[in-house]
């Protein structure tokens, strides 16, 4: 068993397989988010573990979260996390691989996520996206042609509130998901550094930044 407590005290415990790469990369978004910025309502897409959204409610970044992921293993360990942290009444979760299949109900200030990462065609499986089967449960490993990108950018903004900001972990600045966000309403703000996902991937990694400034719906 694997465990990792935060700052200031909010503690996550997690087994084989359960982990994406939050429990370190986390870092990476408490840089990111601007000194100052709170937010009510956060999504974590592709979530995971968790973790990161566990380091923003730990920072008092945020007030709660919805979890989202196909990988239900890792989402009911986020869940057991959150009961032995006595926060479960700010986190609630959805097994699903598509954002049109939150309810629309769902409203949010802010977008956080480490996803599958695109790469280069050269990098890529010519059947499709990579995944693999851990504990019985299929996570997807590598986002093929940025297509997993595309449906979160065709469908995010009518589940967002007006000048929510959105936070993407990236392997360098793509700017075919730049075009992605401006097709969809969304203003690309900016690209910081990601030193701790750099360590194990691209030494281009980036947080990449956007925001829904002009509702469209």
């Amino acid at each position: 068993m694997n465990n990792l407590t935060f700052k200031n005290g909010t503690y996550i415990e997690w087994g084989v397989g359960d982990d994406g790469g939050g429990s370190t990369q986390y870092t990476d978004f408490l840089t990111a988010i601007p000194s100052g910025n709170t937010y009510c309502n956060c999504l974590e897409w592709c979530a995971g573990l968790s973790a990161i959204s566990f380091s923003l409610l730990d920072a008092q970044i945020i007030e709660n979260c919805v979890l989202m992921d196909i990988y239900e293993l890792a989402l009911l360990t986020a869940v057991e996390n959150a009961k032995k942290n006595g926060i479960e009444n700010k986190v609630k979760y959805y097994v699903c691989d598509e954002i049109k299949k939150l309810p629309i109900t769902e409203k949010f200030d802010l977008v956080v996520s480490n996803p599958p990462h695109c790469f280069d065609d050269l990098w890529m499986d010519e059947n499709g996206d990579l995944s693999e089967i851990v504990g019985g449960h299929r996570r997807l490993v590598l986002d093929k042609k940025g297509k997993l990108h595309n449906e979160f950018f065709s469908n995010i903004t009518r589940y967002l509130n007006k000048n929510a900001d959105i936070f993407l972990s990236e392997t360098q600045p793509h700017d075919f998901l730049i075009d992605m966000a401006r097709e969809n309403g969304l203003t690309y703000i900016n690209s910081v550094s990601a030193p701790a996902l750099a360590k194990t991937s691209n030494p281009q990694s980036v947080i990449m930044r956007f925001k829904y400034e002009t509702e469209i719906h």
